[in-house]
C-alpha cells in the first residue's frame, strides 16, 4: 500500500494530501492482485533489505547501547524542571507550549529566595540519587 501511495503522489501531485489518500485508497481496493503485485515485491525486497541491515546493526552490539538498565537509578529532575511540574500542574488549562514559555519567564523572575525551596528539594534527590548510584556500582552492575 506504501509503495502505491508513493507512486500515486507522483502520478497525481495536483492533490491535495487529504484527497490523495481518499482518492488513492479507492483505486488500491480496486485495483486486482495482478496490478498489485509490482508493488507487494518492491515492499518485500526492501522488507529482506531492511531486516538484513538491522540484522547487521543488532550484530555490530550497538543496539544494545540503547538499552537502559532497569536497575540503574534515574537522575533527579533539576529545580527549574520541579518548579515546571508545579506550574503546568496549576495551569492545565493553557497547552503545553505556552505553559513551557510561562514557565520559564516566570523562573527567570523569580528571585533566588522563591527559588530556594526547589534548590534544597533537587540537594536531597541529587544526594539520594548519588547514593543510590555508588550502591549501583559497587555491585558490580555498571559495565564502565
Amino acid at each position: 500500500w506504501l509503495c502505491f501511495l508513493q507512486d500515486f503522489r507522483k502520478q497525481r501531485p495536483e492533490l491535495k494530501q487529504k484527497e490523495v489518500l481518499q482518492v488513492a485508497s479507492v483505486e488500491w481496493k480496486k485495483l486486482p492482485d495482478a496490478q498489485r503485485a509490482p508493488f507487494a515485491s518492491k515492499y518485500d525486497a526492501e522488507k529482506t533489505e531492511y531486516q538484513r541491515a538491522f540484522k547487521a546493526y543488532v550484530d555490530t552490539g550497538k543496539a544494545a547501547a540503547w538499552k537502559r538498565d532497569p536497575e540503574k537509578p534515574k537522575r533527579p529532575p533539576t529545580s527549574f524542571m520541579l518548579f515546571a511540574a508545579e506550574f503546568r500542574a496549576a495551569h492545565p488549562e493553557l497547552k503545553m507550549v505556552e505553559q513551557s514559555k510561562q514557565a520559564g519567564a516566570k523562573w527567570k523572575a523569580m528571585s533566588v529566595q522563591q527559588k530556594e525551596p526547589y534548590e534544597k528539594r533537587v540537594a536531597q534527590d541529587w544526594k539520594a540519587y548519588t547514593d543510590a548510584m555508588s550502591k549501583y556500582k559497587a555491585s558490580g552492575l555498571e559495565s564502565e
